[in-house]
């Protein structure tokens, strides 16, 4: 290899001759680069020169760093800047105070949006597994999810996947372990766990025979439950348990560290096997779909193979004429709820974080001002700005590892609030979200990121100083140079200008909770309680089994002391849409659309109880039993939607029902919200129990007792059948209060106002800072302008007229940011406008008066100073 060197004779190569020369300290310089030379016109080598120059650098390095006395000085700086914190608490404090608000929420927020947004899940393939969802694009209530026929057609056909699978959710009654108890289960098909690439920590998985009919039946445990149920017991495996009557062998234990938020807070695990219904109904849509792509396949290819299968579907038959399939990563299927609320919390505690900082830079540079004659004695008596810059990015070190600290602190509280205020069913539904600490990662870039920014704006003083001449005027008082004080302003308007984005956010979602704790769910929800029940085993197997169980477990209950009455549903209002189907209208034209419908079944008594109001017709009654004629009772949506008119008298036909029997409508009732509180109302066709039984309902109490009927109703349940546990209960005030929507915005809310409240006293601080560093910097000026006749009233205009302009520019700015930034709120806002100016206009208000209160101690202590102190300060 021939190496670059300088051809003139006699002359060694410039370019390691430079290095050299660039790393060596001065006053050794010519020393070490002469040895160089002279071996170099010893040799004529230029390639051992390249080598004798880079062998050499080590020595010379270190060589600087012995001449700098670095660790000397260093220590001599930490020494001194402690002392100047002793010195000067007050600024101390809130320097620290302020890197620590600004580091620990930011760090704390960016640290559940690493864990819950950014983090792959725990599976082996994580970037390969997709969601296949199916939809219908003409809107006939599909909704996302697949029926059986469809996933067999699917496993079969697609190339671009190596394994599809079902999941579906479900729960179980266990008995004989103890006292009856409902466990959270899913059914999955054999190869579900091979999509994720999980293998069971104990036992077997699933295999193909289990998910046939009349084979053994199995189960998998969750780890939780394993932990729970036989105490980490090995032996467990192989052993039966009875799950609603049916015994079941379990046959292995999944790991602890397996999560599946889809599916959060299952303990058991069993395996699919589809039911009459899914084999016979093409149109039933009810299972979720993941699936594993194959290696080199994109999720593009993907993508052009699903829409082959949707265009043959389309032409095929009359269930698929608009359907669609996409397929899209698991991840983001799983996170779609809080993603854009996690996006809003980010942006918002990054905007804090810079706040923070800027008013960190605003007091450091204020405080600078007072030292500017420091600086100059310093400089006068042979200080290099190197010397000074290293001082000042010393005490900045101090500071910021001080408030470094506080905010690690902060941010892990922040973490555990976190975990507390979030109900934990809620937790379950996201990845990670269970175990959430603070990420080193997350801590660590922001930390760093103010500390750079206390650094700067220690150094720019001395920087700034270091390029004029130095000036040190024997009884003269050295002041802001104007560059340093527009620099103070500028950060001032930036705080203000954040501050209003932060408040504006806050009171938009604010807005946004008390326009939706507004609406009406539709029915009466105080001094209700909700319970969930299923009626499994042999006793409930006959289909005429379940009404007149439902009638006795309702007189019982309604025999409670405190229970004014109790009624069935086999899904209560905001608990989800659930079953859904398409009925057409008898009497029209057979190639009419079939009309997409909720349905639900409810009790005679079940208007009453929840008190949904009767617009038309008649509500169901004792009479309407399995032999009498078939009848349903419609929503004031569904009759306004699809008849117009009235819709007493129309008669309905469900596909699904066998026979296919019309049925007549007899009622419409008031809309109740089965969906969340800011979703749209759904049609809903509401079916007599005693003609459209269903073994899994919810008990609907009305009591005067609220959550204290909670041991008499499982006691009352108890004395019918003591294998029947009551679970999910709760009262419907909080449903409400809990329900997704409220709960996330409420959420949201609170984290934004105490980021608001934070950014808004941090501009306050700032403004009183800057302003009374100023007018104490230009206490001569005040003097002179008061001997010269300027009264104490003009002198407080003076004052609040150069706190308030910055201020009204940082109230302008905002306003501007606000309107650029708040359509990243717009999933969170409900009934309020993206640009609501009566929210902008409080506001505003607020902040001047927060930057007149700043303003008021400097311009009271100006207008009180007398004359002749002003004149004589130096």
């Amino acid at each position: 290899m021939t190496l670059p060197f300088d051809k003139a004779q006699g002359r060694p190569p410039r370019v390691p001759r430079a290095i050299v020369r660039l790393f060596a300290p001065p006053q050794d310089r010519a020393a070490i680069v002469g040895d160089l030379d002279e071996e170099f016109h010893q040799h004529r080598s230029a390639a051992q020169y390249w080598r004798q120059a880079l062998a050499s650098l080590p020595s010379v390095l270190r060589l600087r760093w012995q001449r700098a006395a670095v660790v000397a000085d260093l220590s001599r700086d930490v020494g001194f800047s402690l002392r100047l914190i002793r010195r000067y608490p007050g600024f101390a404090a809130a320097a620290i105070a302020t890197v620590a608000v600004g580091a620990g929420v930011a760090s704390a927020v960016a640290s559940a949006v690493e864990a819950i947004l950014l983090r792959p899940l725990p599976y082996v393939n994580d970037d390969r597994i997709d969601v296949l969802q199916e939809w219908d694009t003409a809107g006939t209530g599909s909704g996302s999810r697949v029926s059986w026929a469809d996933y067999v057609e699917l496993s079969a056909r697609l190339r671009s996947f190596e394994a599809i699978a079902v999941f579906d959710g479900a729960s179980r009654t266990l008995t004989g372990l103890g006292a009856a108890e409902r466990l959270a289960a899913v059914e999955v098909t054999p190869r579900f766990f091979d999509v994720l690439g999980v293998a069971p920590a104990a036992g077997r998985s699933f295999m193909a025979a289990d998910a046939v009919e009349g084979s053994e039946r199995v189960v998998i445990l969750a780890d939780g439950a394993w932990r729970r149920l036989f105490n980490r017991d090995r032996s467990a495996i192989g052993r039966s348990i009875v799950l609603s009557g049916v015994p079941h062998t379990i046959v292995g234990v999944l790991p602890r560290s397996f999560i599946f938020p889809s599916r959060g807070g299952a303990e058991l695990w069993l395996p699919f096997r589809p039911s009459k219904a899914h084999l016979e109904r093409p149109y039933f849509h009810s299972l979720d779909l993941i699936a594993l792509r194959r290696a080199g396949i994109t999720r593009e290819s993907a993508a052009q193979e699903l829409g082959g299968v949707v265009a043959e579907w389309a032409k095929r038959d009359p269930w698929h004429a608009s359907s669609g399939l996409r397929a899209f990563p698991l991840h983001d299927d799983v996170v779609a709820g809080v993603r854009p609320s996690l996006q809003v919390l980010a942006g918002a505690a990054l905007l804090l974080l810079i706040a923070a900082s800027a008013n960190v830079a605003g007091l450091i540079l204020a405080r600078a001002a007072g030292r500017a004659r420091e600086f100059d004695v310093r400089a006068a008596l042979g200080a290099t700005r190197f010397r000074l810059l290293r001082q000042l990015a010393v005490e900045s070190a101090c500071l910021a590892a001080a408030g470094s600290l506080c905010g690690l602190l902060l941010g892990a509280w922040v973490m555990a609030t976190f975990a507390t205020a979030v109900p934990a069913r809620y937790r379950l539904r996201l990845p990670y979200a269970d175990r959430l600490a603070l990420s080193p990662r997350a801590a660590a870039l922001t930390i760093a990121f103010s500390c750079v920014v206390v650094a700067l704006a220690s150094v720019a003083p001395a920087w700034l100083r270091g390029r004029r001449r130095s000036l040190v005027s024997g009884g003269a008082r050295t002041t802001s140079g104007r560059a340093e004080m527009r620099l103070r302003w500028l950060l001032v308007a930036s705080q203000i200008a954040l501050s209003v984005v932060l408040l504006a956010g806050a009171l938009l979602i604010t807005r946004s909770v008390l326009k939706l704790g507004q609406v009406s769910p539709g029915f009466d929800a105080h001094g209700l309680v909700m319970a969930r029940l299923t009626l499994s085993g042999p006793r409930y197997s006959a289909p005429d089994a379940v009404p007149p169980a439902v009638d006795r477990l309702l007189e019982r209950i309604r025999a409670l002391p405190g229970v004014s009455a109790a009624e069935a549903i086999d899904q209560a209002a905001l608990t989800g849409s659930g079953n859904n189907g398409a009925f057409a209208v008898v009497g029209r034209p057979p190639a009419a659309r079939r009309l997409p419908a909720l349905i639900r079944n409810v009790t005679s008594g079940y208007f009453a109880v929840t008190r949904v109001p009767l617009v038309e017709g008649r509500v169901f009654s004792a009479a309407d039993t399995a032999s009498s004629p078939k009848v349903v009772v419609v929503n004031a949506t569904l009759a306004r939607r699809y008849f117009g008119r009235s819709a007493i008298g129309q008669r309905i036909v469900f596909q699904f029902f066998e026979g296919q029997p019309p049925w007549t409508i007899v009622g419409v009732v008031g809309d109740e919200q089965f969906n969340d509180l800011d979703k749209p109302v759904n049609p809903v066709v509401y079916f007599p129990f005693a003609q459209a039984s269903s073994g899994s309902f919810d008990l609907v109490v009305r009591t005067a007792l609220g959550a204290g009927v909670r041991d008499s109703l499982r006691s009352a349940v108890a004395s019918i059948d003591p294998d029947l546990p009551v679970y999910g209960m709760r009262t419907m005030d909080a449903l409400v209060a809990e329900s997704d929507p409220l709960l996330l915005r409420a959420i949201v809310m609170r984290l934004l106002a105490w980021f608001a409240l934070a950014a808004l006293l941090l501009g306050g601080v700032g403004v009183y800072s800057v302003l009374a560093e100023a007018m104490a910097s230009r206490t001569r000026e005040i003097g002179v302008r008061m001997a010269l006749g300027a009264t104490r009233a003009g002198i407080g205009r003076f004052v609040l007229r150069s706190g308030f302009m910055p201020a009204i520019a940082g109230l302008a700015a905002g306003c501007v940011l606000t309107a650029v930034s708040v359509p990243a709120l717009r999933s969170l806002l409900f009934g309020v406008s993206l640009l609501d100016l009566p929210t902008l206009a409080v506001v505003v208000v607020l902040l001047a008066g927060v930057t007149f209160a700043a303003c008021a101690v400097p311009a009271r202590r100006a207008m009180r100073m007398p004359v002749t102190t002003a004149l004589r300060v130096d």
